[in-house]
């Protein structure tokens, strides 16, 4: 990865705090971007800002949209322009559809998908007047593969897809990239802080058997430097079989997730 180079480019990542977050603003440093790192969790975004350089903080509740524009501006004016937004903040789910309630429905499509798009339409006017700019999106596999307990996660993924499919084709003339990153199969905590039926943390067991963070943002780096459309991050062998049978065997494919499902 020595030939990715983002010199003095402004890279701005949502949800920074831990996780994938974390390893791309390190990985991002590594390759001489200046990283602007956003979450709600300040005492945990001092402590990876003590250890990425040439790093900001701009605090950020997903679920303050009216904040949004402000913070737009504000992380503009920390370096005097973003090139990049990585916006990989997001909550998961863990309870049956039948089980869910609608306030919870609501507060995973809030923080999944409403938040990404309005802070992608915030910061769309800077990207034009420059001529230039990365939208990146985290999404996930589940956006393209259907699992149990994972149905409003699964819906607000998929619709992030289709916003911004449309929204890259939207931008060609403007020279602003939309690059589309799909996770699978990841060691991180999302499944622990996932939201139960009642909208309270699952506490499930964090992924402890999928790809290193490290390595998944390397694959990010490499990914967005070449400006990909869209390319699987993690486990990518068994994120691309996984779809490629969901669409020719989706009966196999079910049984399958439901197998694994009752293994774990």
């Amino acid at each position: 990865m020595g030939q990715i180079d983002f010199k003095d480019k402004v890279i701005w990542i949502t949800g920074a705090s831990s996780g994938l977050g974390e390893a791309m603003a390190h990985e991002f440093a590594d390759c001489g971007a200046k990283v602007i790192l956003s979450g709600r969790k300040e005492k945990e975004l001092v402590r990876v800002q003590s250890q990425v350089a040439n790093s900001s903080i701009l605090i950020l509740d997903l679920l303050q949209s009216e904040t949004f524009e402000n913070k737009v501006n504000d992380a503009i004016s920390l370096y005097g322009h973003v090139d990049i937004i990585v916006h990989n903040g997001g909550v998961g789910q863990n309870a049956l559809a039948i089980d869910t309630k609608k306030e919870v429905q609501h507060t995973i499509f809030d923080v999944n998908f409403f938040s990404t798009t309005e802070l992608t339409q915030y910061l769309l006017p800077h990207f034009k007047k420059r001529k230039t700019g990365n939208i990146v999106l985290i999404s996930g596999v589940l956006g393209k593969v259907a699992l149990p307990g994972r149905s409003s996660y699964s819906a607000s993924k998929a619709a992030l897809h289709g916003y911004y499919d449309s929204l890259r084709a939207e931008l060609i003339e403007d020279n602003i990239d939309v690059t589309i990153l799909i996770p699978s199969f990841l060691k991180t905590d999302l499944t622990k802080k996932s939201l139960s039926y009642n909208g309270d943390r699952s506490n499930k067991e964090a992924e402890t058997a999928g790809c290193p963070v490290d390595k998944a943002a390397k694959q990010v780096a490499n990914a967005v430097f070449k400006k990909k459309y869209q390319a699987f991050i993690g486990n990518n062998d068994k994120g691309r079989l996984l779809l490629l049978i969901s669409r020719l065997f989706p009966s196999l494919a079910i049984s399958m997730v439901l197998k694994q499902v009752k293994n774990n």
